[in-house]
């Protein structure tokens, strides 16, 4: 311990991974090595190794932390499984880290899980109200992070419900998303489809009329429902 202490202190990584590896073949179980390693694998940029070495000291000495460290590595590694796992461990300790929530909600509303992406949505609208600004973060830079989180949590829910023919829902959810993201084609342009299939063809056409001025990927859709 003693000298990986004074080659911390040399920032000496390459041989404290060196004599770390070697060391836990015989100690397996030595959480100041492992933690020793953690440090080092991360400062030579080793994803691969901070994971694995992540992972065991964390099974020693859990923190909110150490789990975000390690699941933002098996990103960078591109092991969706594991990311989502420890993402998950995050939200045990921290169930209002609204990045996390809104980065969930996004991801399992790509790939169409449609059920556990309003899980997140819905527990993200929950902690969005009493979510804490981190301190390194400027207040411009924290009200675009919970208006995005806001504006993507209200537009699945939304989507949902206009799925599920649930028109009035579907237009409660929808106008609050785009109070928060006022570009938001495509929530005007479903708003415009459920107002239409209610038959309620002023808002309709107001509706459809912001998609097609926005110029995103519903505007000429909705051009021909306007027309």
């Amino acid at each position: 311990q003693r000298v990986i202490i004074d080659l911390k202190n040399e920032k000496k990584w390459n041989q404290i991974i060196a004599m770390g590896d070697k060391f836990l073949d015989v100690a397996a179980s030595d959480d100041f090595t492992e933690n020793a390693l953690v440090i080092a694998y991360a400062e030579t940029n080793n994803t691969r190794g901070f994971a694995t070495y992540g992972e065991k000291a964390y099974a020693h000495k859990p923190s909110t932390a150490l789990a975000m460290e390690i699941s933002r590595a098996y990103q960078r590694l591109g092991n969706d499984a594991k990311y989502n796992q420890w993402r998950e461990k995050v939200l045990a300790q921290d169930p209002e880290n609204i990045d996390i929530l809104i980065d969930m909600t996004q991801r399992y509303s790509a790939s169409q899980n449609i059920a556990q992406a309003l899980k997140y949505a819905k527990m993200c609208l929950k902690a969005l109200p009493t979510a804490t600004k981190p301190a390194e973060m400027n207040a411009q830079a924290w009200k675009s992070k919970v208006d995005s989180g806001y504006a993507v949590a209200y537009g699945l829910i939304g989507a949902n419900a206009y799925q599920n023919n649930n028109f009035t829902e579907a237009i409660t959810n929808f106008a609050s998303s785009v109070k928060y993201y006022k570009n938001n084609d495509s929530a005007y342009y479903h708003m415009g489809l459920s107002y239409w299939r209610q038959n309620k063809l002023d808002p309709a056409m107001l509706n459809f009329a912001k998609a097609y001025l926005l110029r995103g990927a519903t505007s000429a859709a909705a051009k021909k429902y306007l027309d």
